[in-house]
């Protein structure tokens, strides 16, 4: 039975409004340099995201 249901589990494809790594890893950076206090980095990590999306 779980042979057949693991068939009919939807293939794995990229999703467009799903960030890709890249621009998750930047926006957890820029969150941690807002919460440290550090806005300069926050700043320039915002806008390497906003390059990206």
């Amino acid at each position: 039975m779980s042979d057949t249901h693991m068939s009919l589990r939807p293939v794995l494809v990229p999703n467009p409004h799903h960030p890709c790594t890249e621009c998750t890893r930047i926006t957890d950076a820029r969150h941690a340099a807002e919460r440290s206090g550090d806005w300069n980095r926050a700043e320039l990590l915002r806008r390497e995201g906003a390059h990206r999306g």
